[in-house]
């Protein structure tokens, strides 16, 4: 299966008959097996330099590809986007 998950086409039918069509049902099922784990999750890889503005991604996570210390994963605290691994800023 694709790591793809967007949503159908603007232009699909969404309803037929008031029930959602094969295709849109197929993605509400592709996003909750993501969202129970019954699917990895797949998380955007940035460098330090592309992290986007922490303050407006508060309680979000990232990998950071290019940390001095080794590609990691970092969750942003509405200030900085800190390292998992031992709470410090990503450098």
């Amino acid at each position: 299966m694709s790591n793809d998950i967007a949503a159908p086409a603007a232009t699909e039918q969404v309803l037929d008959g008031g029930l959602l069509t094969r295709l849109w049902f197929r993605w509400v099922s592709r996003v909750t097996d993501r969202l129970n784990g019954r699917e990895p999750l797949k998380i955007k890889a940035y460098t330090v330099a592309t992290l986007p503005d922490p303050a407006k991604w508060p309680g979000s996570v990232a990998i950071v590809s290019d940390e001095a210390g080794g590609r990691t994963i970092a969750t942003s605290d509405g200030t900085s986007w800190l390292r998992v691994s031992d709470g410090n800023e990503v450098t």
